[in-house]
């Protein structure tokens, strides 16, 4: 095992892995994931590209069995392809696939806001702003990459308060694929303000104001695709906003 000492402390690895607040270590694989993870949504490993191992083990020295653990999760989450007998692939959305990433965002999370506030519990509405809080702390101190994975942390609190376990998964699903191109635009537009939208969808749900909260998440939808525009429309695709 790998001591991080007070790395604990650190809001985004206990988003990651659900420590405790007691825990002081990560194990060599999870600390590969993170590592790795991190590489993924930052772009730093290009998508598409075979990732032969003895490259992945010179930027990554963890060791080889705790590599290829992590890379395994990663690809069961999607964030890596992984054919039998190949090296693994970064994933990523592209400019044409964008289209039905957002029609599925359109399908999935209107209903999920709607069904949050009608279920939402007092342990779901803490874990809400206990997500929201870390998102606004990296905001606040401008890291892009901190700041997306608190993003994708508090989009699988509001799932989870719809109650529909196949909602929550399959939320979660679409954002892990998402994570990528929500950095690509934090990186483009900067990280600040992207929480006022958050809060608001938060608070309303808390509330319980089940017609509202669908409609903040209709706004936050385009409001996302927005700020990708720019690089859709160096691509020139006709269904833009």
């Amino acid at each position: 095992m790998t001591d991080l000492g007070v790395e604990t402390g650190d809001s985004l690895l206990q988003s990651l892995f659900k420590l405790p607040d007691n825990r002081t270590y990560l194990t060599k694989t999870q600390l590969a994931y993170a590592d790795v993870r991190r590489a993924i949504v930052t772009h730093s490993l290009p998508a598409s590209t075979p990732l032969d191992e003895a490259y992945l083990l010179a930027l990554f020295p963890v060791g080889r069995t705790p590599l290829r653990e992590a890379l395994k999760r990663l690809a069961h989450e999607g964030l890596l392809g992984w054919p039998a007998h190949q090296a693994p692939t970064v994933r990523d959305v592209d400019v044409h696939e964008m289209r039905y990433l957002y029609e599925t965002r359109r399908l999935l999370e209107p209903t999920i806001a709607k069904l949050a506030a009608q279920r939402c519990t007092e342990i779901d509405r803490r874990n809400m702003e206990r997500a929201l809080m870390a998102m606004e702390d990296a905001s606040a101190s401008g890291n892009i990459y901190s700041s997306v994975e608190h993003d994708y942390a508090l989009h699988t609190a509001i799932a989870r308060t719809s109650h529909n376990r196949f909602l929550a998964e399959s939320s979660n699903q679409l954002n892990l694929q998402s994570l990528r191109i929500w950095y690509r635009a934090q990186e483009r537009h900067g990280v600040a303000g992207v929480e006022v939208m958050h809060r608001q969808l938060v608070q309303t749900i808390a509330s319980g104001d089940a017609d509202e909260a669908e409609r903040l998440a209709i706004d936050h939808i385009a409001s996302s695709l927005a700020r990708q525009q720019a690089w859709l429309d160096e691509a020139i695709l006709p269904w833009g906003k």
